[in-house]
């Protein structure tokens, strides 16, 4: 009897995440005996053969996968991670390469390790931030972490985003990404680079000068009005990345004020181009 999506009963949720695998085939997984990482690989190669390729391209997330798997890259350096939410999408959607996660703030950070745990090709740096020099620095905690950063929000964010208000600092770890990164991953492999750092993109990217000629692809959050205090704006990253000779792949959104009736954020998607001859 062939099994299909729809007779072989309800999604399987794995660790409180739901992986899109029919029931009857985690059962099948289950009686292996593998460990928990590669019951979950598993369950992922599953969900990819039931979700199909053709419907990549509606999510935000699958149409970044379909780019890596164009551009050919083996591993995502995900900087400023958070709990992780960047490489469990990427995992969800079909993502078969490496995901590298850096996180300063040490709550978050706690459960990045125990979301990547799952994972067999997920690994998490040592617990810092990423910027232009090693040195320590104070950053800010917010209500909500993933709006905490080394830049001091500004008053009309937290006007507009309440969740954005400062509770709290952390001293950090701040060292540069091209001396952090050669320590986790092949020299060979062709690195895609995800900042989201709160207004702090800058200064990771200007750590970057030693690793570029293996930097295929960056993935941006860029602001078109600055919500942190000497934040630069999206068309600084537009020149860096130009002048550099990566082009704009791909644009999303990411907020919007019903406030001041305006785009607030979007994530931006570049890579050279002529990149694979």
């Amino acid at each position: 009897m062939r099994w299909s999506a729809a007779s072989a009963g309800p999604n399987f949720v794995y660790r409180g995440q739901p992986l899109g695998c029919p029931f009857a085939f985690w059962l099948v997984v289950q009686k292996t005996g593998l460990d928990d990482g590669r019951k979950a690989l598993v369950l992922n190669k599953i969900q990819q053969y039931f979700h199909g390729r053709r419907h990549l391209h509606r999510t935000p997330e699958g149409r970044l996968v379909i780019a890596l798997r164009a551009q050919r890259i083996d591993c995502v350096v995900d900087v400023g991670a958070n709990i992780g939410q960047t490489g469990l999408a990427l995992f969800k959607h079909g993502f078969d390469g490496k995901v590298l996660s850096f996180e300063p703030t040490s709550q978050a950070y706690k459960e990045l390790r125990e979301t990547a745990r799952a994972w067999p090709n997920w690994s998490v740096a040592p617990q810092m931030a990423l910027g232009t020099a090693e040195r320590q620095v104070e950053i800010n905690l917010a209500v909500t972490s993933n709006w905490s950063s080394i830049k001091k929000v500004r008053d009309k964010t937290v006007g507009m985003k309440p969740k954005s208000r400062i509770v709290g600092q952390e001293t950090i770890d701040l060292k540069r990404l091209d001396q952090e990164v050669p320590k986790s991953v092949d020299p060979n492999d062709r690195l895609f680079v995800k900042i989201d750092t709160q207004g702090y993109e800058a200064d990771v990217l200007e750590g970057c000068d030693g690793l570029l000629p293996s930097i295929f692809g960056f993935k941006l959050e860029l602001s078109l009005l600055a919500l942190y205090e000497g934040e630069k704006l999206y068309d600084y990253y537009l020149r860096w990345m130009a002048d550099r000779g990566f082009e704009l792949w791909m644009v999303e959104d990411v907020s919007f004020s019903s406030e001041l009736g305006r785009q607030l954020q979007f994530d931006a998607v570049f890579f050279r181009p002529g990149g694979l001859s």
